[in-house]
């Protein structure tokens, strides 16, 4: 892989609406080619992951690169989150970026979001293929929502995906590139993706890394059960089983979830695994793969937003992205904090071989059929998972499962529901509220599940959120 141009202009790629330059980071836009090999399987395509993989071909590319960096190159820590862009709607999306950004540009980390799969280039939403609401999400790949400037891209499909995700590790390496990017003294590459490209990197990590192991550690945000294959960068390809991910590499896992990611659509208990060496799973209580922080906040939270105004962007929806759904949607922010700790923790692992919190799993309930289910408390809150002050001292009830009614998109959505008896639970009202949830608050900073800064953003907030 080679930088071939940079671009001009504001890059095609929908993220954060508030101006970086605000914060010190620079936004830029390169091609990058190169020929890329695909892989097949040379042995069984098992449930343990631990899968042996060969070179099947190769072909040619061109494909982008989105880098944003602090704008002085002293004020970049060495850092590098390398995104998988998400293309479930058909378009790239930084579905990493949106949950983490405040961190990453607190830490002077920069992100670089490729465009891996051939479906945010050419088209191909995964959305589209599928019938009724899910639809009305997809959006338009680069061709079509601007010919003119990606006229040179051209993807030689999925299966290159693995390949081209690796090249870029290894171009982020070679010093006098990532200088030429404005990176210069790179130490520690961190690969992320969430959804359908957390998929992506869990066929990468069990056939594709054992053979080229370029990143330092892997950030899998919200993976279902079923990885992509390997063959057709697809998840629904009949070789494909429910598989855990190896952890026999030299770098470092954390694997966020919420309750949708491990009980609702993407069904990922099928491919549960416990903490071991290489390995942590964090299963967020009260999470939705998606929520009003993801949806709505993620877009303006620059951090300068005052507790009011971002309140009133996480307040719960039945409208997310414009869309009517039948009920409103998880309008927790724990997935956000979470997901910024889990990255913190991740580094440091990477680099100090400190290993992150090992949170027991989400409470399951397992059916005389063998099914599993999340199992609640009486109110509905579930049991068990990475605790946070949204579930532990509630103002309603949050959950990454969908109203009975839902269908489409809402399926990834959660609820909110409301929580009854609120005066019973806190008799002295708001200060009485303030005072548990602050306590709730202090238990998940010091169990590593929430980061100081959003320590103290998030007892702000919760006064904002406290009904009136």
């Amino acid at each position: 892989m080679r930088v071939t141009e940079r671009l001009t202009g504001r890059p095609g790629l929908i993220s954060t609406f508030f101006d970086l330059g605000e914060h010190g980071y620079t936004a830029d836009e390169y091609f990058v080619s190169g020929t890329a090999a695909r892989y097949e399987h040379a042995g069984p395509v098992e449930a343990d992951g631990l899968w042996t993989a060969r070179e099947a071909g190769e072909a040619p590319y061109t494909t982008r690169i989105v880098v944003y960096r602090p704008a002085d190159p002293a004020a970049f820590d060495g850092t590098v989150v390398v995104e998988w862009l998400n293309t479930s709607s058909g378009a790239d999306t930084p579905a990493v970026w949106l949950t983490a950004h405040r961190h990453l540009l607190r830490s002077g980390h920069a992100w670089v979001g490729v465009s891996a799969q051939a479906d945010g280039i050419h088209g191909g939403s995964l959305f589209a293929s599928r019938s009724g609401a899910f639809k009305s999400i997809t959006l338009p790949p680069l061709k079509d929502s601007d010919p003119e400037r990606y006229a040179a891209l051209a993807h030689p499909g999925n299966p290159h995906s693995y390949a081209i995700f690796t090249a870029l590790g290894a171009l982020l390496r070679e010093r006098v590139t990532a200088e030429a990017l404005g990176l210069p003294g790179v130490r520690t590459l961190l690969a992320a993706g969430q959804s359908q490209s957390a998929a992506c990197l869990v066929t990468h990590l069990n056939a594709v890394a054992p053979l080229h192991p370029v990143y330092d550690g892997y950030f899998l945000h919200g993976r279902p059960g079923l990885p992509s294959g390997l063959t057709t960068g697809s998840r629904l390809e009949p070789e494909q089983v429910p598989a855990r991910v190896r952890t026999d590499g030299r770098a470092p896992i954390l694997i966020v979830q919420s309750e949708t990611d491990v009980f609702g659509l993407l069904d990922a208990v099928r491919s549960r695994q416990p903490h071991d060496g290489r390995l942590r799973v964090w299963e967020i209580a009260g999470a939705a793969h998606a929520d009003t922080y993801t949806l709505s906040a993620s877009f303006r939270d620059s951090g300068t937003l005052a507790p009011a105004d971002l309140a009133a962007l996480l307040a719960p929806t039945d409208t997310p992205l414009g869309t009517q759904l039948p009920a409103p949607i998880n309008s927790g922010p724990q997935q956000h904090y979470v997901a910024q700790a889990a990255l913190a923790s991740l580094l440091r692992w990477t680099t100090d071989g400190i290993p992150p919190g090992s949170p027991m799993p989400l409470g399951t309930l397992r059916a005389p059929d063998g099914t599993l289910s999340l199992r609640t408390d009486d109110d509905g809150i579930a049991r068990g998972g990475v605790r946070t002050p949204w579930v532990d001292s509630p103002i309603s009830l949050l959950t990454g499962l969908p109203h009975t009614r839902d269908i489409g998109p809402a399926l990834l959505f959660g609820a909110t529901h409301p929580l009854p008896g609120l005066p019973t639970r806190y008799p002295g009202g708001l200060p009485d509220y303030l005072a548990h949830f602050e306590s709730a608050a202090l238990r998940s900073l010091e169990d590593g599940f929430l980061l100081e800064p959003d320590y103290t953003e998030a007892i702000a907030l919760a006064e904002a959120a406290y009904p009136r």
